[in-house]
């Protein structure tokens, strides 16, 4: 009977050193969610988000909020949403999604701009920077460019300031790329992306961060690439 009753003592025990043991392994930046989806990623556990919200809080612990980005005094140029939920291509490079994430590391914060094939929902360029200035969406597009003919593509975006800015959408438009946006707030317009980022954190802060290792430098701190 004890040994029944004492199980769930045990089980709770354990998650709370997971739970902990991640935060501490991803430099304190893992936040609620991020920590649910490496609990069930590495440990096959599937914990209720107000169970870790509950035990973070206990252990007194929450993740570090990044620096926001201060938008430069820039127009932002919004663009129609063309591509209105249809994340479904007939043909690679007929529609493509981009967005930007952070990916905190032993060393510093980098962000990462990712873009989207929706023919297959897989990466095929991007761009790794130590910077979030203009030439992380701008390095990723050209990468992008150097693996297709761009002409009448769809390329999908939030409205953030890095897809709004002059320099972005004159390059989209060089490319004669047909340039989409998401409605103002609203993360489903841009769902593709936004679920790849969610998995993407959650597997990036264990695999580059659970050997403890520091991070090596870059001989250059902007890496641009697709497959």
């Amino acid at each position: 009977m004890f040994q029944q009753w004492n199980q769930p003592l045990n089980k709770n025990a354990d998650i709370e050193e997971k739970i902990i043991d991640i935060y501490e392994k991803s430099n304190k930046r893992a936040g609620y969610r991020t920590i649910c989806q490496i609990l069930k990623f590495k440990y096959n556990l599937t914990v209720n988000h107000k169970k870790v919200l509950r035990i973070m809080q206990e252990n007194n612990i929450q993740s570090i909020v990044r620096k926001k980005y201060k938008k430069p005094k820039e127009n932002a140029i919004i663009k129609e949403n063309l591509l209105n939920r249809n994340f479904k291509a007939s043909k690679p490079g007929e529609k493509f999604v981009t967005d930007i994430t952070y990916i905190p590391t032993q060393r510093k914060m980098t962000y990462l701009c990712t873009v989207i094939d929706l023919f297959n929902n897989e990466p095929v360029a991007w761009n790794i920077s130590d910077s979030q200035d203009k030439n992380l969406s701008l390095d990723a597009i050209k990468a992008l460019s150097k693996k297709y003919n761009l002409e009448g593509s769809i390329i999908h975006s939030d409205q953030g300031i890095h897809f709004t800015n002059k320099d972005y959408v004159d390059l989209l438009k060089e490319l004669k790329v047909k340039q989409s946006m998401s409605r103002k707030g609203n993360c489903w317009d841009n769902a593709i992306a936004e679920s790849f980022f969610s998995h993407y954190k959650s597997e990036a802060i264990y695999i580059m961060n659970s050997s403890f290792a520091p991070r090596k430098p870059c001989s250059n701190s902007n890496k641009s690439g697709g497959n």
